[in-house]
Formats: C-alpha cells, sequence, structure tokens
C-alpha cells in the first residue's frame, strides 16, 4: 500500500467516526425528550388512576432509560445544560421510581 492509500483510509475512517458521534448526540437528545413526555403521560395515566396506559408507559420508560443510560446514570455530560438538567432529573426519578416499585412489592 501507498502512503497516500493509508492516508486516505485513516480520513474515512475519521469522517465515519465523526458522523457515528454526530449521530449518538442526535439520537440521545431526541430520547431525552421523549422519555421526558412518557414522565409526564405516566404521571398522568396515575392521577388519571388509567392502569392499562401507566404499564404501557413503564416499558416505554424502562427502554428509553436503557437507551439512554450512558448519559441519565453516569456523570457524562448531554449536548447542552437544557439537555443535561432534564437528564439528570430523568436518571433520579428512574432511580425513585424503581425503589418505591420495590418497597411496595416487598409490603405486598
Amino acid at each position: 500500500m501507498t502512503e497516500n492509500q493509508l492516508a486516505e483510509g485513516s480520513t474515512q475512517e475519521a469522517s465515519k467516526a465523526e458522523r457515528d458521534l454526530r449521530f449518538k448526540k442526535w439520537s440521545q437528545s431526541v430520547l431525552i425528550v421523549f422519555l421526558l413526555f412518557f414522565w409526564v403521560g405516566y404521571f398522568y395515566s396515575l392521577y388519571q388512576g388509567n392502569q392499562s396506559n401507566v404499564s404501557s408507559y413503564t416499558l416505554m420508560i424502562m427502554s428509553f432509560s436503557l437507551l439512554n443510560a450512558e448519559i441519565l446514570f453516569t456523570r457524562k455530560k448531554a449536548q447542552n445544560t437544557a439537555l443535561n438538567v432534564i437528564a439528570k432529573i430523568e436518571g433520579a426519578l428512574f432511580f425513585l421510581w424503581a425503589l418505591a416499585t420495590v418497597i411496595f412489592t416487598i409490603l405486598k
């Protein structure tokens, strides 16, 4: 291989890594916003007493929280301050919700 081919290959790898990083940041932002709406829907369904919606929101909250585990449950930060604050609040809500679920299950 010539030096040009090696340089071209490393440039392509760098651009692919950059695209992957941009996609990851974009998808995390969208998923964090969706997760916020799922929490609002969960609490509204809980307020209304609609148990079928509560269980549906529970599954969505768990799956979206696992997709965003890197930001919600670690010290890594989201793209901007607002998303970072939302992510940390959602992480705390998830922890408290899981703790309350365990406690209520034991008490029953």
